[in-house]
C-alpha cells in the first residue's frame, strides 16, 4: 500500500535528481493521501520554487474560494482567515542545515580562557561600566559598584560621585558592560568557556565567551578576548535574551559527551568517503544488473579509442547497448543522492549516532531544554491551547505549564515566528520552545490529532 510517506519520499528522490515536474505530481499525490502533512506542503513549495512557479493553490484552499466566500463575515470567518494567514506564514524546513553542522573540515579546538581572564580578580569594588538599553540609549559610568541581583529584578549602582545608590529594573537593559569584576564574583567550578552568539529583544547580537558554569540568578556573565577591549566583561539580562547559540560543531560536542566512539567515528567516516567517491560506472552497473567488468572493458575501449575525449561514462555504455537511458538516469539521480548525502545521515544510518543524541547536541548547542515525549504526561487543557491545524503544521504540541512560562515540544530549534504565532493563540507572552526527537512528535501528534474523515 502506497501511502503518503511513499509519495513524498519518491518527491524527495525527483527533487533531488532536478526532476521538479515529477516531484510536483508526487508531493500533490501524498497531500491527496495526507491533507495534514506539513513536509509534503513544504516540498512542494520548494519544488515550485526551483520550477519557477508560484504555489498553486488547493482547491477548498483560501484563495481557490476567495470567490465565493466574499460574503462571509463575523468572527468566525476573521478567526478563520487569521488562521490561514498563520499557516501560510511559516515555512518549515526540519532542520536540514543539521547535518551541515555536525563537523567542520578541520574543527577549531575552544580551549579554556578562563584563566586569561579571571586568574588575577581584582580587589577593587568599582569600575568604569556602559549601560546600554533596550531602546538604544547608552550610559557610560566613571566608577560604579555593581550588587549582584538578589531575588528580584533590579540592579543597584552605586557611583562614586557621592550620589548615592541608583536602583534600576534589569528588563530596560540590553546589557551591562565592565572594565572589571569584583572578587565577589565567585569563579566556577566548570571552567570551560565556548563562544556564543547571544541575541537580545531589541535584535542587537553579540559574541561573547560564555562560561559553562554560571553563579548569577538573573544575568548570563560573559567576557570578550579582544584585548582593546577595556569593557571586556559584559552581563545579559535573562530576561532580555531572545536566543542563544554555542559557535561549535554539533560534532565536538557529540564527542564532548562521549556519544561517538572515535575508533568507530573514523571507521565510519572512511565508509562515507569512499561512498561518495564511489564511481558512476560502478553504481550503473548495480542499477542495471549487469557485471562491472563489462562496463569496465567498455570504458577502456573508449578511452583506448581517438576522438573520445571528454565522452560521458552513461554515453559510451549507451552506445555499447549495455544500457537503456531511463537506467542512466536512475543512476545518475543515484549518484547525485549518495554525494548530497550529509555525514550526519550516514553516521545514524551506520548506527554510530542515534537520533536522540544529535538532538540532545542540538539542544545544547542552541541553548535549548531537551525533553524526552515518552516519559511526559499531557493534559487535556494543553492539547485546547492550539488550534489542530496549527499543531499538524508546525509540528508544536504544548506539553505542560511552569508558572507563568509554557513549554512546547519541537524538533526546530528556536524560530521566533513559531513562538510569536503560538503566543498569539496561547495568550502567553512567556513560550519555552524544547527540543524532541522528531520520530516521537510526529508518532504523539497523530495519536492525539487523528486524520478527520471529510465525509463525516
Amino acid at each position: 500500500m502506497k501511502d503518503a510517506a511513499f509519495f513524498n519520499r519518491r518527491g524527495i528522490d525527483f527533487l533531488q535528481a532536478g526532476q521538479f515536474k515529477e516531484a510536483i505530481q508526487c508531493f500533490k499525490q501524498a497531500i491527496e493521501l495526507d491533507p495534514a502533512f506539513p513536509d509534503a506542503y513544504h516540498h512542494l513549495g520548494e519544488a515550485y520554487t526551483k520550477l519557477g512557479q508560484s504555489v498553486v493553490p488547493a482547491a477548498g484552499s483560501r484563495d481557490a474560494g476567495a470567490a465565493k466566500d466574499e460574503g462571509a463575515a463575523g468572527p468566525e470567518a476573521d478567526a478563520a482567515n487569521d488562521l490561514y494567514d498563520d499557516l501560510r506564514s511559516v515555512s518549515l524546513t526540519a532542520i536540514d542545515n543539521v547535518w551541515d553542522e555536525l563537523f567542520a573540515n578541520s574543527p577549531e579546538e575552544i580551549h579554556n580562557v578562563w584563566d586569561e581572564c579571571f586568574s588575577d580578580p581584582s580587589e577593587d569594588c568599582s569600575f568604569p561600566a556602559i549601560l546600554e538599553f533596550l531602546d538604544g540609549g547608552v550610559e557610560n559610568i566613571s566608577k560604579a559598584v555593581l550588587f549582584q541581583p538578589a531575588n528580584n529584578d533590579d540592579l543597584t549602582l552605586m557611583e562614586e560621585s557621592g550620589d548615592g545608590d541608583r536602583t534600576f529594573p534589569l528588563h530596560r537593559c540590553s546589557c551591562i558592560r565592565m572594565a572589571g569584576l569584583p572578587a565577589e564574583f565567585a569563579q566556577p567550578k566548570d571552567l570551560s568557556c565556548h563562544i556564543e552568539i547571544i541575541e537580545t529583544i531589541n535584535g542587537k547580537s553579540y559574541q561573547k565567551y560564555i562560561p559553562a558554569e554560571q553563579n548569577l540568578k538573573n544575568l548570563i556573565l560573559g567576557f570578550s578576548r579582544k584585548k582593546d577591549n577595556r569593557f571586556k566583561y559584559v552581563l545579559f539580562p535573562i530576561i532580555n535574551i531572545r536566543k542563544r547559540t554555542q559557535k561549535r560543531f554539533i560534532g565536538e560536542i557529540l564527542i564532548e559527551k562521549g556519544m561517538i566512539d572515535i575508533p568507530d567515528f573514523r571507521h565510519a567516516l572512511d565508509e562515507y568517503n569512499r561512498h561518495r567517491q564511489l564511481k558512476f560506472g560502478r553504481i550503473i552497473a548495480k542499477q542495471a544488473h549487469i557485471l562491472y567488468p563489462a562496463v569496465e572493458v567498455e570504458i577502456q575501449n573508449a578511452y583506448n579509442n581517438k576522438g573520445t575525449d571528454g565522452i560521458k561514462v552513461g554515453e559510451i555504455l549507451l552506445a555499447a547497448g549495455l544500457v537503456d537511458r531511463q537506467q542512466v538516469s536512475a543512476a545518475l539521480a543515484v549518484q547525485k543522492k549518495i554525494r548530497q548525502k550529509k555525514i550526519g545521515q550516514f553516521l545514524i544510518e551506520k548506527g554510530i549516532l542515534k537520533e536522540e543524541e544529535v538532538y540532545i547536541a542540538l539542544a545544547e548547542k542552541y541553548r535549548m531544554p531537551f525533553i524526552d515525549l515518552r516519559q511526559q504526561t499531557i493534559s487535556r487543557r494543553m492539547l485546547t491551547l492550539l488550534p489542530r491545524e496549527l499543531v499538524l503544521k508546525l509540528q508544536v504540541l504544548p506539553i505542560s505549564q511552569k508558572d507563568s512560562t509554557l513549554v512546547v515540544a519541537t524538533f526546530l530549534t528556536d524560530v521566533p515566528v513559531i513562538k510569536g504565532i503560538i503566543s498569539k493563540y496561547t495568550k502567553q507572552e512567556d513560550i519555552q520552545l524544547a527540543l524532541t526527537r522528531p520520530t516521537h512528535l510526529r508518532k504523539i501528534i497523530s495519536r492525539l490529532y487523528p486524520k478527520t474523515n471529510p465525509a463525516s
